[in-house]
């Protein structure tokens, strides 16, 4: 049964919530637009209000989902939208227009048929697993344990790092020397150059090329424009190891 706390989205308040015609009016965006916005933010319309989703509420309801599909054999690429959200409802007080919403983010309906979009799903659900390990990290053998537990056999076999690059850093233990994983989202970084490269470097002073690269995609359109970023703001050193980036003395604006 989900806690107060995963369903505070929706719980009454005395202050009016943001609708979708108020959307419409702020934005000035067409429809689809707004969707895919309200999609990318993971934000519900009920009753015509927005409504944000808890993180954690969405991960239970991705996994719940998937375990359905699995122990009622329904095939992934085609399974019926009302069965489904019918059954989240019954057995777990997961409201339709919830339930529907989501598996609309994370496939395509076509004529009351879900078909799963395989990868987005096990990615979201790896990302409410690590959300965990943001001020400690886990193993990285009992991270991808917990997260094909978290998805099931059928589905375990999607599961990779590379479905959760610029989302976490990478380390070795200095007391046991496994690799550790900790959550380190590109999403909450500064959108600025300057300020993006300030805390990246904060965090960790010295990077490989191959681990800064995926925190700065979402701020370059091309590798061009991400390997001219990486000449103003870092500095190129290279060992036996390859090449490491760190910090220059001083931005330059």
């Amino acid at each position: 049964m989900t806690s107060d706390s995963d369903r505070e989205d929706y719980r009454p308040s005395k202050r009016r919530r943001l609708t979708l015609e108020d959307a419409r009016e702020i934005l000035q965006a067409s429809d689809a637009e707004i969707s895919q916005g309200l999609k990318s933010r993971r934000v519900l319309i009920l009753k015509g209000e927005l409504r944000p989703i808890a993180p954690s509420y969405l991960t239970q309801i991705l996994e719940l989902l998937l375990n359905h599909l699995v122990s009622t054999s329904i095939p992934h690429q085609a399974a019926p939208l009302v069965a489904l959200s019918s059954a989240l409802e019954t057995d777990h007080e997961i409201r339709r227009d919830v339930s529907e919403q989501v598996m609309a983010w994370f496939g395509q309906i076509d004529d009351g048929i879900w078909k799963l979009d395989v990868n987005a799903t096990v990615k979201e659900v790896g990302l409410g697993i690590l959300r965990a390990y943001k001020d400690e990290p886990i193993v990285e053998f009992d991270f991808l344990a917990k997260w094909k537990s978290a998805v099931g056999d059928t589905f375990e076999t999607t599961i990779t790092l590379d479905l959760l690059l610029a989302n976490y850093l990478s380390s070795l233990s200095t007391l046991t020397g496994a690799t550790e994983l900790t959550y380190f989202p590109s999403s909450a970084l500064p959108t600025d150059p300057a300020a993006r490269f300030t805390d990246i470097f904060l965090t960790r002073p010295r990077w490989k090329a191959e681990d800064i690269s995926p925190f700065l995609e979402d701020i370059v359109v091309n590798n061009k424009e991400r390997d001219k970023l990486l000449l103003k703001y870092a500095r190129a050193i290279t060992d036996k190891e390859g090449v490491w980036y760190t910090a220059r003395v001083m931005y330059n604006g």
